[in-house]
């Protein structure tokens, strides 16, 4: 009888190390751990953009940029959703596209690059804004791509 418990209770480990071996193993044999840590700075990625669009749609208020980039399109400034990666014409520069680059010079140098049918009165907010609030109005700015005009 003890001979056979003990092969009973050996059993019983190898069956149990194996399902605890597949338990961890993950997802195609990544561990857990690493599935948690990559979910979890996905997670972190989010909440950071979440909170970078959330400051600078205040910021675009703050600064009166809503009062000339108007949602519907009736401001002196061009309305900016449905903008970002989208082409836009300079007639000094020809067709550009509305991309990060094209967002950061426009608010620190606006002159340089004007879209037509607009004249080039937008103010530069060079040295007014930080570029962690420059970083933040980006992704708002970028945040408007699926909205419509």
């Amino acid at each position: 009888m003890t001979l056979y418990m003990l092969f009973a209770a050996f059993g019983i480990l190898i069956y149990t190390g194996a399902a605890v071996t597949a338990a961890f193993s993950g997802v195609n044999g990544e561990p857990l751990a690493t599935i948690a840590a990559n979910r979890s700075q996905a997670v972190i990625v989010a909440a950071e953009s979440a909170r970078a669009q959330a400051a600078g749609e205040k910021l675009f208020e703050e600064l009166g940029c809503i009062g000339c980039h108007r949602p519907d399109g009736k401001g002196i400034g061009p309305a900016l959703a449905g903008a970002f990666g989208r082409p836009v014409t300079d007639p000094g520069c020809g067709a550009l596209t509305v991309d990060e680059e094209y967002v950061r010079e426009s608010i620190l140098n606006p002159s340089a690059t004007v879209a037509a049918g607009f004249a080039p009165i937008m103010p530069t907010f060079a040295g007014k804004v930080t570029e962690e609030e420059l970083r933040a109005l980006i992704v708002y700015v970028k945040s408007l791509k699926g909205k419509t005009p």
